[in-house]
């Protein structure tokens, strides 16, 4: 799967519907900035994004560890 499809299709409605819009759109925003600023391949600039996403600090403390580590390695096999 491609990094937009990715996002668009499952990294932005689990956001959405675990967070709400406002939340989510501030989350994503965060991580495209560490898309865009990280240097590499694509692949490695979606795992940051990915990375930015979980490493944040209301995303942690809501869904727990556990949960977030999962998404984490879920959405990171998403785009090979």
């Amino acid at each position: 799967m491609d990094v937009e499809t990715a996002i668009e299709t499952r990294i932005k409605p689990q956001l959405i519907k675990t967070f709400g819009q406002r939340r989510a759109n501030s989350l994503l925003t965060w991580a495209t900035i560490a898309y865009v600023t990280t240097n590499g391949d694509e692949k490695e600039r979606y795992r940051a994004f990915v990375h930015s996403i979980c490493s944040d600090d209301r995303v942690v403390r809501e869904c727990g560890e556990r949960a977030v580590a999962r998404w984490e390695e879920e959405w990171k096999a998403l785009v090979a």
